[in-house]
């Protein structure tokens, strides 16, 4: 999958997603597109970063106004690995989730990030460092949105590792599962586990 592919339209599942119209970016360098889900009108948008001096590349899906279109979908997880293999090292990407209702629920509970919907598959996609921007702190952020950055270097990246291996194994232990949301959170958190262990044990056979 490629950004250019969606200016002709490819197809997820049962729906065409296209580039319905290019908005005008209030930052140099950047394209802002609206993505239209069949006859059913706008349904996201999408920025593009290309980078610009000492300003590292980014992606950023917000504005998910049919989230039926993007949460969950096939399309969330190829425009996913699309940002993470376009990215350099220090490249980030922003998902917006307010009506991601699952993963807000689980932020708003405290859960780690890769223990919630969206953070494990950002982690599942490569992503190792988030932020939770919860709140505006500038006005002009929009909506609270799942930060994730490309690792720096191997170093970093195996550090991230370890710190959610230490930081998984404490909530798996401690978290009450009472309903579904819970339960999906404990799933995630154990997922997560589960190719940390990998990735260590391969790391460790390297030595």
């Amino acid at each position: 999958m490629s950004i250019d592919e969606l200016f002709t339209g490819k197809k997820f599942g049962e729906h065409i997603y296209f580039i319905c119209r290019e908005l005008r970016g209030r930052i140099r360098g950047v394209k802002t597109y609206a993505i239209c889900v069949d006859d059913e009108g706008e349904a996201l948008f999408l920025s593009v970063f290309s980078g610009r001096e000492y300003y590292k590349p980014w992606f950023e899906v917000f504005n998910v106004i049919k989230p039926k279109y993007f949460y969950n979908t096939q399309f969330e997880a190829d425009l996913l690995q699309l940002f993470y293999n376009n990215l350099p090292p220090g490249g980030r990407v922003f998902i917006e989730y307010v009506r991601d209702v699952e993963t807000r629920t689980q932020l708003d509970r405290g859960y780690p990030i890769v223990s919630t919907r969206l953070g494990f598959l950002m982690f599942k996609t490569g992503f190792t460092w988030f932020k939770d921007w919860y709140f505006a702190e500038g006005f002009m952020e929009g909506n609270p949105k799942l930060q994730g950055e490309k690792h720096l270097s191997k170093e970093q990246y195996f550090r991230d590792l370890n710190y959610w291996y230490a930081n998984l194994t404490s909530f798996i232990n401690e978290i009450k599962v009472f309903d579904e949301i819970s339960l999906n959170a404990l799933k995630y958190a154990e997922m997560a586990l589960r190719i940390i262990r990998e990735k260590l044990e391969r790391q460790a056979d390297q030595v």
